[in-house]
């Protein structure tokens, strides 16, 4: 992997932007060389893409995420899971809303 941006004691630390090993560009915000903060992340062998809050190098918080399929969820993250309160967008042009744990909607939440 590759590391362009700011510094601290010989680790990543501020803005800057990687590549992992992969090809995957991140972009966003680094805390002793993990990703913290906001960030972007264009996940090469998946196609995912997440943009959103991180936390120790997984997505973490506030979020959203896009599938190749077209796909989108908007909320919140758990160690990189659709977990919380979010939106699910759907194929068909319908949606999920509500508490999601685990990537499923679970407990209080609607569908249309």
């Amino acid at each position: 992997s590759s590391y362009e941006g700011s510094w601290a004691f010989g680790l990543p630390h501020g803005e800057g932007s990687d590549t992992l090993a992969d090809g995957s560009p991140f972009v966003g915000q680094f805390v002793k060389g993990l990703r913290t903060g906001w960030g972007k992340l264009a996940d090469r062998p998946s196609s995912i893409r997440y943009d959103g809050r991180f936390l120790d190098g997984c997505p973490h918080g506030e979020g959203a995420q896009l599938w190749p399929d077209g796909q989108r969820y908007e909320g919140q993250f758990v160690q990189g899971a659709c977990e919380g309160q979010g939106r699910l967008e759907l194929l068909d042009g319908g949606c999920q809303e509500g508490a999601f744990v685990a990537g499923m909607l679970h407990g209080e939440g609607r569908e249309q």
